[in-house]
C-alpha cells in the first residue's frame, strides 16, 4: 500500500479514536532514569497498523520510515522520533494486547 493511502488510514484511525477514547494508556515508567518520556498505547498502535499496512517487518524498517517521513510520524502522534529501543519494547507490549 503506498504511502498515500497509509496516510488516509492513519487519519481514518485518529477519527475514530477521538470517538472512543478507550484504548488510552500511559506507559507507568514515566520519571524512571533511562525512562523519562510517556508514550501514549495508542500512537503505538498506530505504528503497529501502519507496519502492517505497509507490508514492514522489522523495527528499524519502520522507525527508519518515521525518522525520515515527518508527516507519518506525525499522524502516528510523535514530533520526535522514539529511540529504536523503544519503539521495540512499546511494540511488543502492543502485540500482547492484542
Amino acid at each position: 500500500m503506498p504511502i498515500a493511502k497509509a496516510k488516509k488510514l492513519l487519519k481514518l484511525i485518529n477519527k475514530i479514536y477521538s470517538l472512543t477514547i478507550t484504548f488510552k494508556s500511559k506507559n507507568s515508567h514515566a520519571g524512571n532514569p533511562g525512562r523519562n518520556k510517556v508514550y501514549d498505547d495508542f500512537c503505538i498502535f498506530k505504528i503497529y497498523v501502519l507496519m502492517y499496512v505497509l507490508n514492514i517487518k522489522n523495527i528499524k524498517a519502520i522507525w527508519e520510515l518515521l525518522e525520515q517521513n515527518k508527516d507519518l510520524r506525525q499522524l502516528c502522534g510523535f514530533e520526535e522520533n522514539l529511540d529504536r529501543t523503544t519503539l521495540n519494547r512499546r511494540l511488543n507490549n502492543i502485540y500482547k494486547k492484542i
